[in-house]
């Protein structure tokens, strides 16, 4: 037999047992997780172990897992997100269930249907201090809840109206420039502005 026509493919199956030798020794991909693609070239597939310590599963499981998995899926995005400095925030929640219902602190806020398992409330202001969050769903027959706690620090939390609808203005104001600072403040426990502040539009700028 002429060795010399076999000559490359001799030397491929050799270094193929050579890297076989190799993988484990330096804790690479092992053969046995590479597949074959249809262009011909071997793409190594990484298998992470279910239930590691420490390991938190991230908003697009969740998206995925409802929009593919037969099991019920009601998660609260952002839930991670748990110190909050903008009152005016948006709830989203992933689930495969025909209609959710959610709550903040207690009060209603409607309940939405939606066919890209995207579930959305747009206008939702949160209170100083902490605010809980949760929404229902039935799904196969079985109501299922997803909770979490939102943090809203006091100094980021938005102005009371008084009575007409306005925050109470503060007396005094700066001009810097071509614009102008308004102090604003809350009213009284009984709706009125404090002395020295006024509801009045100004034009700013």
């Amino acid at each position: 037999m002429d060795v010399g026509e076999h000559a490359p493919h001799l030397e491929r199956r050799r270094r193929c047992g050579r890297r076989r030798q190799l993988l484990p020794r330096r804790g690479l991909v092992p053969p046995s997780l590479h597949r074959s693609v249809p262009t011909g070239r071997e793409t190594a597939v990484l298998a992470v172990r279910r239930g590691q310590p420490g390991r938190r599963r991230l908003d697009a499981f969740s998206w995925y897992k409802a929009n593919w998995a037969t099991t019920p899926t009601l998660h609260i995005t952002s839930r991670r997100w748990t110190r909050r400095t903008d009152a005016h925030t948006e709830l989203k929640v992933y689930s495969n269930a025909d209609e959710v219902t959610a709550t903040l602190n207690g009060t209603p806020l409607g309940t939405l249907r939606s066919g890209d398992r995207i579930f959305r409330w747009t206008d939702v202001t949160l209170r100083a201090g902490e605010n809980t969050v949760a929404v229902t769903a039935t799904i196969n027959g079985s109501t299922h809840t997803d909770t979490v706690v939102w943090t809203l620090a006091a100094d980021t939390a938005p102005a009371t109206p008084n009575r007409v609808g306005l925050p109470c203005r503060g007396g005094h104001h700066h001009t810097h420039g071509s614009s102008t600072l308004i102090k604003v403040g809350p009213p009284d426990g009984a709706g009125h502005c404090p002395p020295g502040s006024s509801t009045r539009s100004r034009a700013v700028g």
